[in-house]
């Protein structure tokens, strides 16, 4: 079987759109969240899309072959990062040939220049 792997890097920098090299903004949480993997609370609305993302594999540098979406929230407590992985093909996961159910994600949080962002 066919692995695929998708492995995103989230690094600020001082860019200011959704491209590859942005900063990844987050909101403060504002409501209850449940930790299940599913985005369906309204606070998740309030943060941020990120989706300048670029491949690492099979053509590292290249445009996605599917979006992905990453919002982040904070509280007094944690830091909560949401990811959708889009699929045009979602029937073919985990079946011979297609990509299996599993992704890599890195998440790298580093304070800004300016010790608050």
């Amino acid at each position: 079987m066919r692995r695929a792997t998708l492995t995103l890097l989230l690094l600020p920098t001082l860019a200011l759109a959704s491209s590859p090299g942005d900063p990844v903004r987050a909101a403060r949480r504002s409501g209850e969240i449940t930790v299940d993997g599913r985005l369906e609370e309204a606070t998740w609305d309030a943060a941020p899309v990120h989706d300048g993302f670029f491949q690492a594999f099979p053509a590292e540098g290249a445009p996605p072959s599917e979006r992905t979406e990453v919002r982040v929230l904070y509280d007094d407590r944690g830091l909560y990062v949401g990811i959708v992985c889009r699929d045009g093909r979602p029937a073919e996961i985990g079946q011979e040939g297609g990509a299996e159910q599993h992704a890599e994600v890195d998440v790298v949080a580093r304070r800004g220049v300016d010790g608050i962002t």
